[in-house]
């Protein structure tokens, strides 16, 4: 399989390389329309009776925290005496009681009250997604950490492929620049991959799936930094084998991680379902991104370059 991968990316690399940024454009244009879901029932088993139960009273009443209950008619005595006779049974079968289901009952509050507040009879599904994930320090620092982790990533790159002896001053800065920038763009590719293969199969961030952002980024950049230090080591015309002897390490890594997040893809949990689906998204797009553009793009240079 790295074999036929490896003769692909060897053989046809201006193809790949022209096909790799058709592919990222067009889940990049996907990935920009992923949206965060902050529903939190989308994150319990769909299937579970109470769940259910509480699904439905949902949609039914808009918001169970706060139910508002509106009485319209043409006599505003009949509308008043209905308020007086709704709240006392509400409040005789279900805040008067042994174990209330509600905490308090206001009813019979005037136009201007609803007027200002008007937002709490807003759903909460049709708040912007973008407004709650700005609202949400847990989300906010979980991203944070993923790209500092990333900076640091690029930085221990950097500072690793600078030590190379070949050249010196700025000769070679540019050398370790350039090849922290391979190493690490399949990972920036399969970045985007991830987010629009997400979008195509309807799954959207949630406070469960959001955590395989920075996992990604730890373990997919590993399959590049394989490739390209193997490279370096070999030398010149070594791609064939490299991409060949390399790309079975990273193949057998990509499966056994892929099967490990796999397998929390069948949680009852859709919460843990998705964040189980988004890893292996994640970690495939790394391994095809790696075998397939990094061999294409070192060939290019061999080409057009001599170190």
């Amino acid at each position: 399989m790295t074999k036929f991968f490896a003769r692909i990316a060897l053989r046809n690399r201006k193809a790949v390389y022209i096909l790799s940024v058709i592919i990222t454009l067009f889940f990049g244009f996907f990935a920009s329309k992923i949206k965060l879901n902050s529903d939190w029932k989308e994150l319990l088993p769909s299937d579970n009776p109470i769940v259910s139960d509480y699904t439905d009273i949902s949609e039914y009443f808009a918001d169970i925290t706060s139910t508002v209950i509106v009485i319209e008619g043409d006599k505003p005595e009949a509308l008043s005496d209905a308020a007086d006779k709704l709240a006392k049974i509400i409040r005789d079968n279900l805040l008067n009681v042994e174990k209330p289901c509600v905490k308090e009952v206001y009813h019979k509050l005037p136009v201007e009250f609803l007027k200002k507040h008007r937002l709490m009879l807003t759903k909460p599904k049709d708040l912007k997604d973008a407004l709650i994930m700005l609202r949400d320090p847990n989300l906010i620092a979980t991203l944070k950490a993923g790209v500092w982790a990333l900076v640091a990533i690029l930085i221990l790159l950097f500072i690793q492929f600078l030590t190379n002896r070949k050249f010196t001053g700025i000769k070679s800065i540019v050398f370790a620049l350039g090849y922290t920038i391979l190493a690490s763009l399949p990972l920036f590719v399969a970045i985007l991959w991830m987010f629009g293969l997400m979008y195509l199969f309807a799954i959207k961030f949630n406070y469960l799936n959001y955590i395989a952002f920075p996992i990604i980024i730890g373990i997919g950049v590993d399959d590049g930094v394989h490739i390209t230090h193997r490279y370096r080591k070999e030398g010149r015309g070594s791609l064939k084998l490299v991409s060949t002897s390399v790309g079975k390490a990273v193949l057998l890594t990509s499966l056994t991680t892929c099967i490990g997040f796999g397998a929390v893809a069948f949680n009852e949990m859709q919460g843990m379902a998705s964040f189980g689906i988004v890893a292996v998204f994640g970690i495939a797009s790394c391994f095809f991104a790696t075998v397939l553009i990094v061999p294409a793009i070192l060939r290019i240079k061999e080409t057009v370059y001599k170190d």
